[in-house]
């Protein structure tokens, strides 16, 4: 059962959706763990790709795909790929506003008090080797905002940061993206309740990849979402309940399962 626990982030409404061990589906596809490949030749659509789906990070992945999609409908989506910006943007194929602040979630927390680290000084992926050029040493301290027109952007901002230990995508769907922007572009560290105006909403989604990190959903707004949040849980868990993997007969029957599971087809 998908269960989001809700609270108060100052005068914020926040719930939160923690599944730690207990994911919202048992048994991957066996084909998951199989090559990917058509007489030995990678296939140009893979669940990854598609979905960032993977042997490691399941079906799960597609169903808060779903979610975070659905509960920010309204507003215009604009988001924050943690760390890999710049990975992002080759994914994506076109480039990002730059800001100075992301929002940190500490995945080895095992609640929501202790995960919610609210925004953090803006980083990106500078590597060691090749050297470093100019413009990334310049841009280090900056995180990306981008605007997403379609679930296949999230889809690509998510598998961009999934190379790592965790894996974080925050999703701010407002309406006025100046006010978004030029908080996060300030010198004071932003709080949500000024970012945020009435019928925003603010979602961050973090994957746990390694051991001991765990997967979660964090939603805030000034509008109480209960209403909401119910009925987009209880879209998913019938789409969940119509999942069956076992028949499953090759990929491209997988690749169907997984639009229809996250709602996107």
């Amino acid at each position: 059962m998908i269960r989001f626990e809700s609270d108060r982030l100052g005068d914020l409404h926040r719930y939160a959706y923690l599944p730690g061990e207990d994911l919202p589906l048992d048994d991957p596809w066996e084909g998951l763990f199989e090559e990917w490949t058509d007489n030995g030749v990678l296939l140009a659509r893979t669940p990854m790709t598609e979905y960032a789906v993977n042997n490691v990070n399941c079906e799960e992945i597609a169903v808060y795909l779903g979610l975070v999609w659905r509960l920010t409908e309204g507003g215009h989506r604009f988001a924050i790929p943690t760390y890999y910006r710049d990975e992002a943007t080759r994914i994506l194929g076109r480039d990002p506003v730059f800001v100075d602040w992301e929002y940190g979630v500490e995945a080895g927390a095992p609640d929501v008090e202790a995960r919610d680290q609210g925004f953090v000084p803006g980083r990106a992926c500078v590597p060691f080797r090749p050297e470093p050029t100019p413009w990334q040493r310049e841009h280090a301290a900056h995180a990306g905002v981008f605007d997403l027109h379609a679930p296949s952007d999230l889809v690509a901002l998510l598998r961009a940061t999934l190379g790592d230990a965790t894996a974080e995508v925050t999703v701010f769907a407002v309406q006025d993206r100046d006010r978004l922007l030029s908080g996060l572009q300030g010198k004071e560290r932003p709080e949500l309740a000024d970012l945020l105006e009435p019928g925003d909403v603010f979602a961050d989604l973090t994957i746990g990849v390694d051991e001991p990190y765990t997967d979660s959903i964090i939603v805030v707004s000034h509008d109480d979402l209960t209403t909401r949040i119910g009925e987009v849980t209880a879209h998913a868990e019938r789409r969940i309940a119509e999942y069956q993997p076992e028949k499953l007969a090759n990929m491209s029957a997988f690749l169907d399962a997984m639009g229809r599971l996250s709602g996107f087809a």
